[in-house]
């Protein structure tokens, strides 16, 4: 794709680039001076997407974990009664 017409058209050209995910070489002179391709999906995305990809755990299970867990003790306040 000419320079010319990426710039004319560039709202679409990134539409057509985020929904088929094409990777566009845009040249001048007939000469490729860069591509434009789809973003990588960010680390935080892709662990999200897989953390959404491990099987829930049910309402029993968490629960039980929940009741077999002890409650954290908070320390004696050193300063009660000065």
């Amino acid at each position: 794709m000419t320079a010319t017409r990426a710039s004319r058209e560039f709202s679409a050209l990134l539409d057509r680039i985020e929904r088929e995910g094409d990777e566009v070489t845009i040249t001048r002179d007939g000469r490729p001076v860069a591509v434009v391709s789809p973003a990588r999906r960010s680390a935080v995305a892709a662990f999200d997407a897989f953390l959404s990809s491990l099987p829930r755990l049910d309402d029993d299970f968490a629960s039980a974990v929940a009741a077999a867990r002890p409650a954290p003790s908070l320390p004696e306040d050193p300063w009660a009664g000065a």
